[in-house]
């Protein structure tokens, strides 16, 4: 039996769901594999390779490429873990003890009340 076999047990390519999220987030910033290479220091050769589930990138490539394509750092963990690396930005659920003082803040506000405020225009307007 192969030690590294080149398609999971569904069928599908190992990577491509790194792949998927890589192309993904390309598209959705409008970009080609072309403009993303160029402008992370890569080849288009290579960032096709990543997204085909060919070429099994370092996590200071994906991180370049992350940067490259203004990813959310929620995001960022996910392409990471895609590749079989550990996240690296944590993540605090909003209930967590440390983030208290804001859930305060938001229950204070408007924005936790669902309250909105009157625009200038509505209480401006002559009688």
């Amino acid at each position: 039996m192969d030690p590294m076999p080149e398609h999971t047990a569904d069928g599908r390519r190992i990577g491509s769901a790194l792949g998927d999220l890589l192309r993904g987030w390309r598209a959705a910033r409008g970009m080609s594999q072309l403009a993303l290479a160029l402008e992370a220091g890569f080849s288009a050769r290579h960032v096709s390779f990543i997204e085909n589930g060919r070429a099994q990138p370092s996590r200071q490539a994906l991180v370049a490429l992350a940067d490259t394509l203004d990813l959310p750092l929620r995001e960022r963990n996910r392409l990471l873990e895609a590749a079989g690396f550990a996240r690296v930005y944590p993540q605090t659920p909003l209930d967590a003890g440390d983030l208290s003082h804001v859930r305060g803040v938001l229950r204070s506000s408007s924005i936790g009340t669902g309250r909105t405020r009157r625009s200038c225009s509505t209480a401006m307007r002559p009688a």
